[in-house]
Order: structure tokens, then C-alpha cells, then sequence
């Protein structure tokens, strides 16, 4: 909501309506969030308070550092905002509805509880209001993403010749799926040294809450719009180009690559979805970038993003709570400090952790993975993401989680579980490269545990998925595997998440079962 020109701002009058900005301590403490996360989100609200002020606002900013706002911060948003009432004399206050259910929630009990009326303003953080998603969603019997995509393509004119999309395809999927070679010329992030209001912040964070995930260290993300502007143009100059085709592709050495790491400031309100997509469609218009990597990003924000806060709100609280596969094991220490010997999951948790950062292909492929075929809790994956990423919002990890990652609503967003075995992992990265396991063994001594764990998934869960069209060949797989591999598959499978469970680790991991003679 950090924008100046969003339906809460533009409601209000400098010269008669104070602003009350909060640095909730229950709210930056519900879950472990990242260090550099709480950096981030604090650094940016404290600037948007100097920004309104320079615009002649009077801002009533409770910082949890400040010794008379720190008490009022630990108490929460009501207790903050009963002071605002008191102090500033206003007789009645505007508040812009939440993203996140829970946001929301507390609004709606803060507003129950204050004798002050409350003017609740439409969230206009998104293209359309979920109440319109949702409305459209009943309408039709085909509610999938790609046709809202579609829709939604043809209502914004967006890469469309009249009725029809440029290029004659809707998607340019097919085109988006090159694998990473050695030499590829990935460029530096634009770097912004902390200023005085950001090395603060650092300091507080680190005091404040040390038990968090990740450090401090090495933080220089844009914290101001006019920061985030540029940032958005080295995407368009440097990155947008190579988007598509590698937008699936993972790397050792760079876990940004060629993706735009804009949505924390999406999330944010420093940047607007419309300003974005337009920025991005005119690259193509100018011949700066190719139709495959415009439609490839177009499709994640007017697509994926829109969809998702749409369904997110239409299933809200029971979503968060399903669990198809009824999984139940709690996330393993490996993935919280990648003490691992799978490369792979060593590389992207040492850069989520450094970064609280990683792009949707390794948390989709390379975590959601592995936490799918070890069956870890729904609700502690979603945790999990909250607490290690720099952009993560309920709205987004919930159906990501629980649609795609782990497929715990059994198909209602994904169209089929993502798992994978080591070699789509060989084939769109260079993880495997000097990996303690050996991607092409299925079993036996050193071979990958995402080889046996993946055909035992598919094992363990065929009855749940026999109806699933594009889940046969592997089932079929499956079944025609000799009782011995099959039985070898279960006993390695058994051997390493016993190991898991015991140590936290798969390091030291016993030498798997021979097969039965």
C-alpha cells in the first residue's frame, strides 16, 4: 500500500488528513520472516513517511525503535491506532482493504472494537477486485487460469491483434523451456548502498530479532520508487530479452538469472501492476524484446498473479487447511540450513537463505520437489515460504502451495503434481555438475534420492491419481517395473526419509537394500 497514487492516497486531503503508518511487532513477528525481508518492508515504509511528509502530510509514523511509539508498536495495530485517534483529533479514519485474510480479519475486529467509524476503501492493488474474479469464476464452466488469461488478454487488448493474440498463439510455453548452457551472460543487479534510514533499520532488525532466517549482510535492494523505477528498467534493458526462453532455466552461479524480482514491490504498491505491463509490452513495440519473453512475463502478472489473489480470496480460511495426499512430516533441518549433499537443494537454500530469494523454477522444481515426495505438511511448507522469501504473501503462497507445490487440493489450480525425478533437474540446470549422487542411478549406492523417491511417490499415491490423464504414462511406468525394482524403491525410499527423520540430514545416508534375488 506504499503508493501515492492508490485509492487510499488519492482519498485523502494533505492539508485536513493526517496519515497513520504502524510497524506492528505481532505482524512482523507472525511468522520468521527473513531478515532482509523485515529490512526491506520497514526501509520502504519509513521512506514513503518522508515521502508524505515532503508532500505536506502530517504522518503519525509508530516505529518499534522509537522509545515513545516502541510499547505502542508491541501491543499491535488497535492499540496504535486508538492513540492516532486520540492525538490527531480526527472523527472518523479510511483504511484500504487487505490483501491477506488474516489482514483482513484483524481490520474487520479493529474496526468492531473502535467507537471511531472506519471507512474501509476497495483494494486496488490488483487489475480486478476479487469480488469480480469471483463473480466471473461461477460464471463459467471452464474457471481455469488459462482461460481468465485469455480473457483477460482480450479485454486489455494486451499483445492482441483485434480478436486474436499476436503470433497466433495464446502462450509461447513451448519456446520458454531452453535449457541453461556454461557461458550464458547473466548481468549484475543494480546495487543501492544503505542509506542513513536503511542502516537503521538494519540495526534494528538485527537487535530486534535475532532468531529470524537468514542476516543483513550485503543488503542494497531499492527501497524508494524512484529506486525501483530504475530497477525496473535494468529488467527491460538487460534481463527482459533472454526472459523467455530461460525463464525456466537454474544456474549455481545466479539465482535471479534473467527474472525481474519486482514483486516485492508489486506486493508493496511501489510499482503497479498496469505501469509494469505496459513498460513491458512497449519493449516488445519497440523491438527490444521478443514476442516469447513479453507474453512469457505478461502471462505471470496479468495471468498467475491476478488469478491466484482471485481464487486465493474465493477458498479462504478452508484452503489453507486441505491436504490431498494427508501428508504429515514436519520440514527437515536441511532445509533450513542446506546441510545436504543433493547440490541442488544445497544451492538454491545457501541462496535463499544469503538472498531470502530463489526464482518460481527452483522453488517450484527444485524445494517443492523435494518436499512433495518426501510428504511434508501443506501448512509447513506455506510456513516455510513465508518465512525464507523476500516477496512471499499469503495470497500467493497459500494457492501456490497448495495448488501447485504440493498438490494438496488435488487439482484445483495444478493440473497435475509437480514431481520430477534428477532428470529434469540435469536437464535444466547445471546442479548435477559435482553432485555427491549420481543423477542417472535410480538405485543402488550413489544414486540420486530424487530418482527412487520420485517413482515411490508415484507408487505410493497411483490410486489417488488413476483418474489424472496426464499422470498415466508414469503410473503405467510404474507398474511395469519388476516387483524387485519396485521393492527396491520402497526400501531406499524407506532407509533415507528414516534418515530424515532421525538426523535432518541425508548426509551419511546407509548404503541402500539389495534387491531381492
Amino acid at each position: 500500500q506504499l503508493d501515492h497514487h492508490g485509492a487510499l492516497p488519492r482519498a485523502l486531503d494533505p492539508k485536513t488528513n493526517p496519515v497513520c503508518l504502524i510497524e506492528s511487532v505481532p505482524s512482523l513477528t507472525r511468522h520468521r520472516f527473513h531478515k532482509k525481508r523485515l529490512v526491506l518492508v520497514l526501509s520502504m515504509v519509513r521512506h514513503f513517511a518522508e515521502e508524505l511528509r515532503a508532500r505536506g502530510f502530517t504522518v503519525f509514523h509508530y516505529q518499534l525503535d522509537q522509545p515513545e511509539s516502541a510499547e505502542l508498536c508491541e501491543a499491535g495495530e488497535e492499540a496504535c491506532l486508538r492513540d492516532f485517534v486520540a492525538r490527531s483529533g480526527i472523527a472518523r479514519l479510511r483504511a484500504m482493504e487487505a490483501a491477506e485474510y488474516d489482514a483482513q480479519m484483524l481490520l474487520l475486529s479493529v474496526v468492531a472494537g473502535m467507537e471511531t467509524p472506519i471507512e474501509v476503501i476497495q483494494n486496488d492493488q490488483f487489475l480486478i477486485h476479487r469480488e469480480t474474479f469471483s463473480d466471473w469464476f461461477d460464471s463459467i464452466p471452464d474457471p481455469s487460469m488459462e482461460s481468465f488469461y485469455r480473457k483477460r488478454r482480450r479485454e486489455t487488448g494486451m499483445l492482441m491483434q483485434e480478436d486474436q493474440p499476436l503470433g497466433g498463439r495464446w502462450n509461447f510455453d513451448g519456446d520458454n523451456r531452453v535449457p541453461p548452457t556454461g557461458n550464458m551472460p547473466i548481468p549484475g543487479s543494480l546495487v543501492f548502498e544503505p542509506d542513513s534510514i536503511t542502516r537503521r533499520v538494519i540495526e534494528t532488525v538485527e537487535r530486534r530479532f535475532p532468531d529470524h532466517f537468514g542476516d543483513t549482510e550485503e543488503f542494497s535492494l531499492p527501497v524508494t520508487r524512484e529506486q525501483v523505477l530504475a530497477w525496473l528498467a535494468e529488467f527491460l534493458s538487460q534481463r527482459l530479452r533472454l526472459f523467455g526462453m530461460y525463464q525456466d532455466a537454474m544456474l549455481a552461479k545466479s539465482n535471479r538469472m534473467y527474472h525481474s524480482f519486482l514483486s516485492p514491490y508489486l506486493n508493496h504498491g511501489l510499482l503497479r501492476s498496469a505501469e509494469v505491463l505496459k513498460a513491458v509490452e512497449e519493449a516488445y513495440q519497440n523491438g527490444d524484446a521478443p514476442l516469447n519473453s513479453t507474453e512469457g512475463f505478461i502471462r505471470q502478472v496479468l495471468g498467475w498473479r491476478e488469478y491466484l489473489h482471485g481464487f486465493y480470496w474465493m477458498k479462504m480460511p478452508e484452503y489453507r487447511e486441505i491436504n490431498f495426499f494427508d501428508c504429515h512430516r514436519s520440514i527437515p533441518q536441511l532445509m533450513k540450513d542446506g546441510d545436504t549433499n543433493l547440490k541442488c537443494l544445497k544451492c538454491v537454500i545457501d541462496q535463499s537463505r544469503r538472498d531470502a530469494y530463489a526464482h518460481h523454477i527452483q522453488r517450484l522444481m527444485v524445494i517443492g520437489n523435494f518436499a512433495l515426495l518426501i510428504g511434508v505438511e501443506p501448512k509447513a511448507m506455506v510456513r516455510w515460504m513465508m518465512e525464507m522469501y523476500i516477496d512471499a504473501a499469503e495470497w500467493a503462497a497459500v494457492p501456490n502451495v497448495m495448488g501447485m507445490t504440493l498438490y494438496a487440493d488435488g487439482g484445483e489450480v495444478g493440473s497435475k503434481p509437480y514431481a520430477a525425478s534428477a532428470h529434469y533437474i540435469d536437464k535444466m540446470s547445471d546442479y548435477c555438475h559435482g553432485c555427491h549422487y549420481r543423477e542417472r542411478k535410480r538405485v543402488g549406492e550413489k544414486a540420486c534420492p530424487l530418482n527412487y523417491l520420485y517413482w515411490n511417490f508415484v507408487g505410493v499415491h497411483q490410486d489417488q491419481l488413476k483418474g489424472n490423464p496426464r499422470m498415466q504414462t508414469a503410473i503405467q511406468m510404474y507398474r511395469h517395473k519388476s516387483p524387485a525394482e519396485r521393492k527396491l524403491i520402497e526400501t531406499s525410499s524407506q532407509q533415507f526419509l528414516e534418515q530424515l527423520d532421525a538426523t535432518g540430514t541425508d548426509r551419511r545416508l546407509k548404503k541402500p537394500a539389495r534387491a531381492a534375488r
